[in-house]
C-alpha cells in the first residue's frame, strides 16, 4: 500500500525535477540571448559613433586645407603691388564723389 504511494510521489519529485531542469534551461537560454542582444546593440552603437568620428575628423581635415588655402590668398593679396595703387585710386575716388568730408583753404564744397 504504501510502495503505490511512494512510487507515485517520487515519480512526482522526478517530474517536477524534469520540468525545473527544462525552466532552467529555457531561462539561461533566454538569459543568455537577452545578454547577447544586448552586447550587439552596444557594439553596434559603438561602431556608428566610430563612424561619425571619423566623418566628423574628415570634415575638420577638409575645412582646415580650406582655411589654409584661404590664408595663403590673403597674404598673396596682401603683398601684392596693385593693391596700393588700387588703395590710392578708391581714395581719389571717394573725394571726387564728396563722399568724404574736406577740410583746408580754398575748398568749398
Amino acid at each position: 500500500m504504501f510502495t503505490g504511494a511512494r512510487r507515485k510521489i517520487s515519480q512526482v519529485y522526478w517530474g517536477f525535477a524534469v520540468v525545473g531542469l527544462v525552466l532552467g534551461l529555457l531561462v539561461s537560454t533566454q538569459y543568455r540571448h537577452i545578454r547577447e542582444i544586448n552586447r550587439n546593440a552596444v557594439v553596434q552603437r559603438a561602431q556608428q559613433l566610430t563612424g561619425e568620428i571619423e566623418a566628423a575628423a574628415r570634415e575638420r581635415a577638409r575645412l582646415q586645407k580650406e582655411i589654409d588655402v584661404l590664408r595663403r590668398q590673403i597674404d598673396e593679396m596682401a603683398t601684392n603691388p596693385e593693391l596700393g595703387r588700387l588703395r590710392t585710386v578708391l581714395e581719389e575716388s571717394k573725394v571726387q564723389a564728396g563722399l568724404v568730408s574736406l577740410t583746408g583753404p580754398g575748398i568749398e564744397v
